[in-house]
Order: structure tokens, then sequence, then C-alpha cells
């Protein structure tokens, strides 16, 4: 009896003990099968990563390529832009230049319809050779001497100063028109004593000093300021006999011209 119970009980301990082992056999394998999808989803993820890594590489490369464009396109416009408003301002400057007004100094003389014996006026001729109107015209001119014994110095040798005549032009001022061809020039007067003046020139004709004017028209044209100066010397010369000027027999007199002054500081135009 006892050792029947023995037996059966030493079946039941290998039947538990196998049972033990099928499970744990079974939780291994269980245990491997999950240990086996982790290394698979493990290489799964390892060979994604480096994709995913040279997406970003390549997303952040066309940023950065897409910004150097981009800055070079604003470059090209503001390059652009720029050539363009210079090619706007030099064909301006070119029209102004083309249509503007010009002053010309033709000559001077002196008005003997309006000089009396007390006052002397010269008159200086000039012309609007532009396409615009010259406005605001403003004249300054004065006599001026130089002292020293020039009767035998050229012109060119006269040491003539730099011209400081001109002003501002004068808002409301004189208006010159584009002369037509053949026009008549005009003109501007210059007031001098006549007292003054006979004084002067008889040195002048002796060769004691040279009597010069120099003078300056200031305008306005496109709104811009310019001016056109000149200056001329009285140029003596005898006036002999003959029946205009009335002379006496054997009787000579000085009379003069206007010359222009050779000196290109003494005469410019802007």
């Amino acid at each position: 009896m006892s050792s029947g119970g023995i037996g059966e009980g030493s079946k039941e301990e290998a039947d538990a003990e196998q049972r033990y082992s099928e499970e744990e056999a079974s939780w291994t394998e269980t245990v491997r099968s999950n240990d086996g999808n982790d290394n698979s989803n493990g290489s799964k993820k390892s060979s994604k990563k480096p994709k995913r890594d040279w997406v970003d590489y390549a997303t952040l490369v066309a940023l950065i390529g897409a910004l150097f464009a981009a800055l070079y396109a604003g470059y090209e416009a503001d390059r652009l832009a720029s050539l363009s408003q210079v090619t706007l301002t030099d064909a301006r400057e070119a029209t102004v230049d083309a249509n503007r007004a010009w002053l010309a100094v033709r000559g001077m003389k002196k008005d003997t319809d309006i000089s009396t014996t007390d006052q002397d006026f010269f008159d200086i001729f000039y012309d609007n050779v532009g396409h615009e109107p010259a406005q605001d015209i403003v004249l300054g001119a004065k006599p001026g001497v130089i002292e020293g014994p020039v009767n035998r110095v050229s012109a060119s040798e006269i040491p003539f100063p730099e011209n400081q005549t001109c002003k501002p032009p004068m808002p409301r001022g004189v208006i010159a028109w584009p002369g037509a061809a053949n026009a008549p020039p005009d003109k501007l007067i210059i007031p001098v004593d006549a007292k003054q003046w006979k004084a002067l020139f008889a040195r002048t004709a002796a060769g004691e000093i040279v009597l010069y004017f120099e003078g300056c028209l200031s305008y306005t044209t496109f709104k811009a300021p310019h001016q056109t100066a000149f200056c001329f010397y009285v140029k003596p010369f005898k006036q002999e006999q003959g029946a205009e000027n009335k002379l006496l027999p054997n009787q000579t007199e000085y009379a003069y011209t206007f010359a222009y002054c050779p000196r290109q500081r003494t005469a410019f135009a802007n």
C-alpha cells in the first residue's frame, strides 16, 4: 500500500516537474520571441535613423540655397534699380542740357542816344541761344582800372583780375526768349559817371592805365541758376581828320572800341 502510494506520489511529482519545465520552456520561448521582435524593431529603427538624418540635411541645404538665391535676387534687383535710376538721371540731364537756356554776350558799346553830360550809358548785348526762356535775369557789372604803363603791352599780358561780379538770379526779373535767326540781340545798360569816365579814358589813351568793364548775367533755366560772365577792355585808337567827325585840319582825336579780355577767368558760362 505504502509503496504504491509512494510510487503514485513520485509520478505526480514527475508530472508536476514536467509541466513546470514545459511552462518554463514556453515562457523562455515567449521571452526570446519578444527579444527577437525587439531586436528586429531596433534594427528597423537603426536603419530608419540615418535616412531621416539625410532628409534633414538635404532640407537644410535646400533652405540655405533658397536663402542665398533670395539674397542674390534682392541684390540684383537693387543693382538694376540703381542702374535704372542712374540711366534716368543721365537721360534727364542730357535732355536739360539740350533744351535749356544759354545766354551769350555779343558785345558792348556806348549808348549815345541816352548818354548825357552827367551820365554815360553802355549797352551790353546778349542772346538766348538755347531753347527755353532764360528767367530772373540780373546784371552785375562795374568798371575797373589796371595801373601801369600798358600802351606797349599786348592784351594777353594784361593781368585782368578774376571776374567776381555774378549775383544770384532776381525772382521775377528780366526774361530772355530764345531768339530767332538774325533777330536783334537783347541789351542791358551799365550807367557810368560821365566826368569820371572822361578822366579815365584820357589816362587810357595816354597809355597810363587799362580801363575795362567786367560783368555777369545771372539767370535761371529749368529752375536751376546759371551765369554768363564777360569782360571788355577799352581799346583806344586815333581818329583821323574827316568829314564825319568834323575835325579841324591836322587835328586828331582818340576814339575807342571794346575788345574781349583774353583771360579765361574773366569770362565763363555755366
